[in-house]
């Protein structure tokens, strides 16, 4: 469904019904995911079919899991794709999980296929290191630990940061305290200039994550 035209009623019902959304769940959700769709060039397919192998992968039986955008306004604006659990129990040849998964797939396919129905305004920057602000307040479970993943360039944009065009610092990212892990998936980009970049930006995020607890499983490219 298109946004209405009026952009301010829009994103305050949408900033409002996203808020019910993640209080409803984040307070023990354990896998929180997040899919930039600034990125360039931008696969949904691709991102569809990893998200929900990597849920099938890292999820416990009635884990609740998020799934929500990284935009301009991670957080003023979110956008969340998925919010539920998977099943106590499996199912018989785990049907119960499949379907829980089938259902993930289609939500997300869905959200990903309308990216073009946002407001342009959402994609003027890339607030990434905003994404770890929602799972912050999270209540969980003892001892249990996040386990947090995305898809994304990890190019951080918003003014006055630019790391598209090479203006790239640690001092511009800042990560509050969570214990856990975290996978980095599709990294590589069309704004990537050579090997040198990506080495910087990935040694700026795999030691910020440390410093604030978590330790980064995975950090893929895609070439």
């Amino acid at each position: 469904m298109n946004p209405p035209q009026n952009w301010l009623s829009w994103a305050r019902g949408r900033k409002l019904l996203a808020s019910l959304l993640l209080s409803s769940v984040q307070s023990q959700a354990a896998v929180w995911i997040g899919i930039d769709l600034t990125v360039d060039p931008f696969d949904p397919p691709r991102i569809v079919d990893e998200v929900s192998a990597h849920v099938d992968r890292v999820g416990a039986n009635g884990e609740k899991i998020m799934v929500v955008a990284i935009t301009g306004r991670t957080l003023t604006d979110p956008i969340v794709f998925w919010q539920s659990s998977l099943p106590e129990k499996p199912g018989i040849k785990n049907k119960d999980r499949k379907d829980t998964l089938e259902k993930l797939r289609a939500k997300l396919r869905q959200g990903l296929e309308n990216k073009n129905t946002y407001p342009k305004a959402l994609f003027d920057q890339s607030r990434i290191a905003d994404f770890f602000k929602l799972p912050a307040t999270a209540t969980l479970q003892d001892e249990q630990q996040l386990k947090l993943a995305i898809w994304s360039d990890m190019l951080e944009v918003h003014s006055p940061v630019d790391w598209e065009h090479g203006q790239i610092a640690a001092k511009d990212i800042a990560i509050p305290r969570l214990t856990g892990t975290v996978a980095i998936f599709g990294v590589r980009s069309s704004k990537y200039k050579d090997s040198v970049m990506w080495d910087k930006v990935r040694g700026i995020w795999v030691t910020t994550l440390k410093e604030a607890g978590l330790k980064t499983t995975v950090y893929s490219s895609i070439q």
